[in-house]
């Protein structure tokens, strides 16, 4: 009822049905929901083949919901040698203003990108493939990502300002292409250090 008395106020019902979840409780009687495919099993299969890889594993969980930079602060803190810090969710960004694409992955990886360690590789995507409205997945940096950042005309303050972090990435080739994974489980993101 709300969606339909907004929809009327803007005069824009014409487009849309209303269908309402049947209430009937034995028309779900023979109705079993299973599990595919969840971001905890993903993070489960990294963590797998990280230790098969010889790597110590650490997690940051499956529900992370914070800030970016919360994230970047929290990933860098819990570095240490010959490891792999992963977690999965969807950081909370406050958009304030208009500017360039992209989307929380490529935000979080331009935000990694003074921060990161120098035996690092910091990995953050969508698991769709598609990062809001760019193209990309995400991105990929590490202390060479960083150092090319400096021969950039602008700073990484300053793309980030405008949310310019797809430009950012494009101009760094730090971006993940993988086009749409028809899969959507939350973003994902790892840091491993040597």
């Amino acid at each position: 009822d709300d969606a339909k008395a907004l929809l009327e106020r803007y005069n824009i019902t014409d487009h849309f049905d209303f269908t309402e979840t049947p209430k009937d409780k034995s028309l779900f009687e023979k109705v079993y929901n299973v599990p595919v495919v969840s971001n905890t099993i993903a993070l489960v299969a990294m963590k797998k083949e990280a230790q098969a890889l010889g790597y110590d594993v650490l997690s940051v969980g499956d529900e992370w919901y914070g800030s970016p930079n919360e994230l970047v602060e929290t990933l860098v803190k819990m570095k240490a040698p010959n490891t792999v810090i992963l977690g999965g969710g969807e950081p909370a960004m406050t958009v304030t203003h208009g500017g360039g694409s992209g989307g929380r992955n490529e935000y979080v990886s331009s935000l990694m990108i003074e921060h990161i360690p120098n035996d690092c590789v910091f990995v953050s995507f969508a698991s769709d493939g598609i990062d809001n409205c760019s193209e990309s997945a995400g991105g990929i940096v590490d202390s060479s990502t960083k150092e090319k950042s400096l021969t950039l005309s602008k700073t990484i303050k300053e793309y980030l300002d405008q949310y310019q972090h797809d430009e950012l990435l494009t101009d760094l080739d730090a971006r993940i292409i993988t086009g749409p994974t028809e899969a959507n489980v939350s973003d994902l993101f790892l840091l491993v250090c040597k």
